[in-house]
């Protein structure tokens, strides 16, 4: 069976650290659409948001980023909008570990005259000690997401 085409207008990307259980489920999530889709999905893997990316999220209508999300009751993810922040600088000021997404968005927006949005797709998570592995919970969780997201990269703008 031949799997549909990606959206070229979507950028995914999945954070996480891969030694933190669960906090991993972005980067494995991400990792899953690459080997579907291939190279006709933009797909990145981040240890967390990186103002870097304001430039780059200009040439695309959709960001969606895939992150581990605690406290979502018995659902399996949640998707939400991201809000595009109404300044520049981050109320915690210049500092490499205080970007949040609506901050990069903003950015993009008004430097490099982008118009991307953004979601958040929070996959449900519980453990976060050390290891390299996702709980059962979460990894459940994980293959009801992976299943929503190929359906979502696929749709037509």
């Amino acid at each position: 069976m031949a799997s549909r085409r990606a959206r070229q207008d979507l950028l995914v990307v999945g954070i996480g650290s891969s030694l933190r259980g669960d906090d991993r489920v972005g980067l494995e999530l991400v990792r899953r659409l690459q080997e579907h889709f291939g190279a006709d999905l933009s797909c990145l893997e981040l240890y967390e948001p990186d103002v870097a990316l304001a430039e780059r999220l200009a040439g695309f209508a959709e960001l969606l980023v895939v992150d581990a999300a605690i406290g979502q009751g018995d659902e399996p993810y949640t998707l939400v909008e991201l809000p595009v922040a109404d300044r520049l600088v981050p109320s915690g000021g210049l500092t490499s570990h205080v970007f949040d997404w609506g901050v990069i968005l903003a950015l993009s927006h008004r430097l490099y005259g982008g118009r991307v949005q953004g979601r958040l797709l929070g996959v449900s998570a519980s453990c976060f000690e050390l290891s390299e592995e996702l709980s059962e919970t979460c990894a459940r969780n994980a293959q009801q997401a992976l299943a929503f997201l190929i359906d979502y990269c696929s749709r037509p703008s």
